[in-house]
């Protein structure tokens, strides 16, 4: 929620001098190779996944404490997608970063959240049948008008402008963040068994 967001993002987004102070935190406790600097922010060599597992509350508890185990112990950066486990993923992650910024055990600007947009997320679970799947992306997009129908390659996925606003401002709100790090088109030579290479060349480029 709106509310979310303005009480856990003390900064608004990761950050050159947060990032080095993460490192500079556990230097002393991994190789020293660990931390690499990328477009002047430091990070992990090894960050947490999160897009295997059911969706379930069960894998949400499990996900949501590994997230917070690797914060503590040296990983400072987050990969996720708004589609990874029907969007549980996401909103894990952003109940782990805000319950570590609540214990005063990072600052916002000491992490680096990776999410993608591409594929359809998903409400909570997978619809039980193929017509419930029809039905929720009927009225969830075409019907809503963040895209058309034939803005959608292979029944799942869209790299459309207004899909793409939909994803991010719906995993901004996920993760409970202003800002997302690092943003990734998901897979956009999906498409590429689909279009010609000039059509896919110019929705990139519309992306």
């Amino acid at each position: 929620s709106s509310r979310d967001v303005a009480s856990f993002d003390v900064h608004s987004r990761s950050g050159v001098e947060g990032t080095a102070r993460y490192a500079q935190r556990f230097a002393s406790s991994v190789a020293d190779d660990f931390f690499h600097t990328i477009d002047s922010l430091t990070a992990s060599s090894i960050g947490v996944g999160t897009y295997l597992g059911d969706s379930t509350d069960a894998e949400d508890i499990r996900y949501a404490a590994v997230v917070r185990q690797a914060l503590r112990r040296g990983g400072n950066v987050i990969d996720t997608a708004i589609n990874y486990r029907c969007q549980r993923s996401e909103r894990t992650v952003g109940s782990a970063i805000a319950q570590s910024l609540e214990a005063g055990e990072l600052s916002r600007s000491e992490v680096i959240v990776c999410s993608k947009g591409g594929y359809l997320p998903l409400e909570g679970t997978a619809p039980a049948t193929r017509a419930d799947y029809d039905r929720y992306v009927r009225a969830e997009f075409f019907d809503a008008g963040v895209m058309g129908p034939d803005d959608l390659m292979s029944g799942g996925h869209s790299m459309a402008p207004g899909f793409l606003r939909y994803c991010i401002s719906r995993s901004r709100a996920n993760l409970r963040l202003r800002t997302i790090d690092v943003y990734y088109l998901h897979n956009p030579e999906h498409q590429l068994a689909f279009l010609t290479p000039i059509s896919f060349r110019e929705r990139g480029r519309a992306a």
